[in-house]
């Protein structure tokens, strides 16, 4: 295949390659390029040495230890030096205690996407995002110079787990081949071994028209995966990680007078190159591991983003920080690096010499609401003045804290909708978000190994007191079928069946021994069991059920995978690297719990790829893709057997090419930003180009099917025509921009003009353009296309107005605004008027007789009350039913006038009736987490009621004592439902009245008798795709129940059974079915 053909297929990967070149943040070393830091000569080490807590700073100091007479724990080992080459002279060893995340644990290679974070302004400087787990997590112990002979000594070290690398003036800092972990044992002694990797050098020469550039900023991106090896470079070695934890791949420096720059030590990489100077321009290039020493980069002339920011009075404001990130697609760039800066004293703000393309801006600046645009559109030579406009912000403040009160330090807070990023708590446990919108929220804290707990508030309410309770702990050890502890198995617990890891939860790895020990951020119950979910390469994904208080599982049974294999060819039978294979399940069986699934992989440099199926139990379908052609034939892979090899062969297709030539007024326009999208189907397509000096672009391999085309350009109109391909026919399509409209207008309320409205306007190829206005109400954009026009208009205190199929002609259009109100209202106990908290507050727009209005665009979201006391914002004038609901009070319903004369409109809610209910079992323990349901008598005919289920302000569950308080019940008969997942079902009559309110209601469960087992194929290993049917013999009649055994080795059980006699079987099975006489409380484990 040739060069440029693998290249661009390997682009196809860019979501995965640019994930994987950003892994590195901060480092060791605070100079972007200088060689290792050496520290004088010391004695040798004979005191104890112990790692203080990891901070999240790199640096490359030497940690004051004070002495001890302990030597105790030793570390030896060896540095090799390169074939053919003596040790460096000035070679030092160091000593780094690392916090290995908990996730990569035993683990020789790690998927590098999985240690991505991915979204953010990637790009920016020097700033790359990567998981916060390998972030600050190596600290400098001390370091010796090395002996001549490689061999080296520490002695005295505390118990942790360490990495050990060796360096020197002139090489990179090289890892050992394992970390090292000490136990307690005061006599232990551990080995490693450090081969030092080889380093090279690069310098950059910076120019234009022929002339050295001082003070350029250059940036260098290493490649930090081999792309001729894919996709087997995507398993990246653990040792590889700690090389670029070491040494920073990723930075940058400024030329010299001679416009040059020198980065003398560096990891062995292919490295991209990118400069760039404001007033001169910006240029790239790519240097591969042949490339020479000296590396010249020609900078070009670019377009410029300007403007001020403001706030909506029009003041100006300094310090908002201001990103730009470029959109980019596989056929544009490889690497788009963004840029930053902050707005000036006069509140304006620069961005020079910028590649032409369309780009996003995001401005943050405290105590305003962040604000997004896109779509800006820069060409050469040409300065795009975009004018920001903030709102005031809007506050949320509180603490998170544990069960006892305590505060507790790094919790994720979170709000949604997430429109700002998530903050940590503090050492008081406090957190504050100041850019939020006027709005209600769902404040969220999300930690490692504490239950998610969260709370509805509206912004600028009294600060909040969030409590988080410890999580589950699970451990469990995984074995083969042969009794083998299998290593390196991915678990975490979820709610349900996942396709992959998921980043809100905590995951882990086994160890050497097979073990395992996970902490959960859920909590589940009898309708939403936890799972635990393993995830590995070479065996089958297992989705286990968590049984109620059960924190060991005990030896868990793996299977091998199936594994599919082979190459993917071109239509002319030559092999394609860089294709993404991917495969699909189809419609699971009802008795498979293991969810959708879908995997990728990405076919080497020779076409071949290899992927294991997740379940052998089910059906996959299977397909290559890639940039250069069409998708191949989906094949589907029938259900079979577990650990078998599948070769399979992937021809892709030819593809429709397409050419788009763009055009004003006849003439060619290049620069023009055209993008082809696909939304529907399962092969989405987004593909973006830029015209050259003709106005021509080309994609290639599109499929057969309708696409749509978005042509735009500052200072052009923009255009989107539909096309439809057709196999075998390529396709030149004319697009023609035409010229650039304005439209304006003037926004009215009762004839008044208003000011400092915002003004956003769409045109009918998307293109957003947003204004003020001014103080006569008028307001004004340009550069958008012809065609019929959406404008929207918000203010403060006013309601928002959206006009749909604006005609441009109709300029100057007058928009008429309404004026919005707010109701406040007090909520308190009729008879005591203590204030009632968390009650819930429910709005509907209805007319002059109370009768709510049909399909109204008035029904507003609820809300609670704080304190007893609520607000809501944005109610436009008329009448409104306001609904008020309590765990403990009666509901009531007001009609009220908006706007009202009144500042606080009281509620009084009137007190019912309450039970109180205690639940225990046999013994007299209590029980938890029984769910109780309520129902009351509702009148029949013919003198006969039925029970229905009453409404509740929310789920009733017995707290840790097996108590509950039942509220806002009316005097009469009430039935008691009380569920639990380990006792039988009952339910209870009784009368609610006056001799009800002095008496706890007690109740005793019965426990349910359990029969479980496991069903094994006939060579031994666990079957999970047949049903096992339980049918109860005797008694009031026959019971029947199904069940299917889990992918966690083919266990079932039945659960909640009363005491009797059962006949379990196979269902389809001609074995005699299995009697089993279970007494109350008993669990009877049989084999099928």
């Amino acid at each position: 295949m040739q060069p440029r053909v693998l290249f661009s297929a390997l682009l196809l990967a860019l979501g995965l390659l640019v994930a994987v070149f950003l892994i590195l943040g901060e480092e060791l070393q605070d100079s972007n390029f200088s060689s290792p830091q050496l520290k004088p000569d010391s004695d040798p080490v004979s005191f104890e040495l112990g790692p203080s807590e990891v901070v999240a700073e790199n640096t490359a100091e030497v940690e004051s230890v004070p002495p001890s007479r302990s030597v105790g724990r030793v570390i030896t080992g060896e540095v090799f030096p390169l074939v053919g080459e003596p040790l460096p002279e000035d070679l030092v060893v160091r000593l780094l205690a690392i916090s290995w995340p908990r996730r990569l644990m035993n683990k020789a290679r790690v998927d590098a996407t999985s240690i991505i974070v991915h979204g953010g302004n990637f790009g920016l400087q020097d700033r790359l995002p990567m998981s916060s787990d390998l972030k600050g997590i190596l600290r400098e112990i001390t370091r010796i110079d090395c002996p001549k002979d490689g061999k080296f000594l520490f002695e005295g070290v505390a118990p942790g787990t360490y990495l050990i690398c060796a360096g020197s003036q002139s090489t990179v800092w090289s890892p050992a081949n394992q970390l090292v972990t000490l136990s307690r044992d005061s006599q232990q002694q551990e080995h490693c071994e450090v081969s030092l990797l080889p380093t090279r050098t690069l310098a950059v020469q910076v120019v234009s028209d022929g002339e050295a550039v001082p003070e350029a900023w250059v940036g260098l991106r290493g490649e930090l995966i081999d792309r001729a090896k894919l996709p087997e470079s995507l398993r990246m070695p653990v040792e590889k990680i700690w090389l670029f934890l070491l040494n920073d791949p990723f930075l940058s420096g400024m030329t010299t007078a001679s416009g040059r720059v020198e980065f003398p030590v560096l990891p062995n990489l292919e490295y991209q190159i990118h400069a760039r100077k404001s007033g001169v321009g910006n240029g790239s290039a790519f240097a591969d591991l042949q490339e020479d020493f000296l590396q010249t980069v020609e900078l070009e002339s670019g377009g410029a983003l300007s403007g001020v920011v403001s706030d909506a009075a029009g003041n100006p404001l300094a310090n908002a920080k201001i990103f730009l990130t470029r959109e980019v697609d596989i056929n544009v760039d490889y690497f788009a690096p963004g840029a930053e800066t902050v707005s000036l004293d006069d509140g304006s703000y620069l961005f020079a010499d910028l590649k032409p393309g369309e780009y996003a801006l995001r401005v943050d600046l405290d105590g305003y609401q962040s604000l997004e645009i896109d779509e800006l559109i820069l060409s050469r030579e040409q300065e795009l003045i975009e004018e920001i406009v903030l709102e005031l912000g809007h506050r949320i403040s509180g603490r998170v804290v544990d069960t006892q009160g305590n505060p507790l330090v790094g919790q994720k807070v979170s709000v949604r909708p997430d429109s700002v990023p998530e903050e940590m708590t503090d050492e008081e446990g406090r957190f504050e978000f100041t850019t939020l919108a006027n709005r209600s929220y769902r404040v969220q804290v999300a930690s490692a190994c504490y239950l998610r707990s969260s709370i509805e508030t509206e912004v600028d309410a009294e600060p909040l007191e969030i409590v988080v309770e410890p999580g589950l702990g699970v451990t469990g050890r995984f074995i083969d079928t042969e009794g083998n502890p299998v290593a390196a198995m991915d678990v975490q617990i979820s709610d349900r069946a996942r396709s992959r890891l998921s980043d809100s939860y905590s995951s882990t790895a086994s160890d050497e021994e097979g073990r395992f020990n996970i902490c959960s951020e859920l909590v589940g119950d009898e309708e939403s069991p936890l799972y635990l979910i393993t995830f590995s390469y070479g065996y089958e994904k297992m989705v286990i059920p968590i049984e109620d208080g059960v924190t060991d599982l005990g030896d868990l049974v793996v299977t091998a995978a199936s594994k599919l294999s082979g190459t993917v060819r071109a239509p002319d039978g030559s092999v394609v690297g860089g294709a993404v294979v991917e495969i699909r399940s189809l419609d699971r069986p009802e008795w498979d719990p293991t969810g959708r699934m879908r995997r990728t992989v990405i076919s080497g440099a020779w076409g071949e790829y290899s992927i294991s199926l997740p379940v052998s139990s089910r059906s996959w379908r299977v397909f290559a893709n890639h940039s250069d052609y069409s998708a191949s034939e989906s094949i589907e892979i029938p259900a079979g057997e577990p650990g078998i090899e599948i070769p399979l062969d992937l021809t892709l297709t030819n593809g429709v090419n397409l050419e788009v030539w763009v055009t004003s007024a006849g003439e060619p326009v290049g620069d023009a930003v055209v993008k082809v999208s696909l939304s529907r189907g399962w092969n989405f397509v987004h593909k973006v180009d830029l015209t050259d000096n003709q106005g021509v672009t080309k994609f290639k391999g599109l499929n057969a099917t309708a696409y749509d085309i978005e042509v735009k350009k500052t200072g052009f109109g923009s255009s989107k025509v539909t096309i439809n391909l057709t196999d075998g026919q390529d396709l030149v399509q004319e697009v023609d921009l035409g010229s650039a409209i304005s439209f304006g207008g003037f926004v009215l309320c009762d004839g008044v003009a208003v000011e400092g409205a915002l003004v956003k306007v769409r045109d009918v190829s998307g293109t957003i353009r947003q204004t003020l206005t001014t103080s006569d109400g008028s307001f004004s954009v340009d550069n958008l296309a012809s065609g019929a026009l959406r404008v929207d208009v918000s203010a403060e205190g006013y309601m928002f107005r959206r006009v749909n199929g604006v005609d441009p002609r109709e300029a100057p259009l007058t928009i008429l605004l309404e004026r919005s109100y707010e109701l406040k209202g007090f909520v308190f106990d009729a008879n005591t008027r203590e204030p009632i908290s968390r009650a819930l507050v429910r709005f509907d727009a209805v007319d002059e007789n109370g009768k709510e209005i049909p399909r109204s665009n008035r029904r507003i979201r609820s809300l609670r009350s704080r304190e007893g006391f609520f607000t809501r914002d944005g109610l436009p004038a008329g009448n409104y039913r306001v609904r008020i609901s309590s765990y403990e009070h009666f509901t009531i319903e007001q009609i009220i006038a908006v706007p009202t004369s009144l500042e606080v409109v009281d509620f009084p809610l009137e007190r019912g009736e309450q039970i109180f209910i205690q639940v225990t079992n046999a013994e007299g323990e209590p029980i938890r987490r029984v769910r109780v349901t309520p129902m009351i008598l509702q009148s029949g005919s013919g003198n006969r009621g039925k029970w229905t289920n009453l409404p509740t302000a929310g789920r009733l569950e017995t707290n840790d004592k097996g108590e509950l308080s039942i509220g806002a019940l009316e005097e009469g008969p009430l039935r008691l439902r009380l569920r639990h997942r380990d006792y039988l079902e009952i339910e209870s009559e009784l009368e609610v009245g006056v001799a009800s309110r002095s008496q706890v209601q007690r109740f005793s469960l019965v426990r349910g008798a359990v029969i479980r087992g496991r069903l094994l194929r006939p060579d031994g290993s666990p079957s999970s795709d047949k049903e096992i049917i339980c049918e109860s013999v005797g008694g009031q009649g026959q019971r029947i129940r199904t069940e299917s055994p889990g992918s966690d080795g083919g266990f079932w059980s039945f659960r909640q059974l009363p005491e009797g006699e059962y006949r379990v079987r196979v269902k389809g099975s001609s074995d005699e079915p299995v009697s089993v006489m279970v007494q109350t409380g008993q669990s009877i484990e049989i084999q099928l």
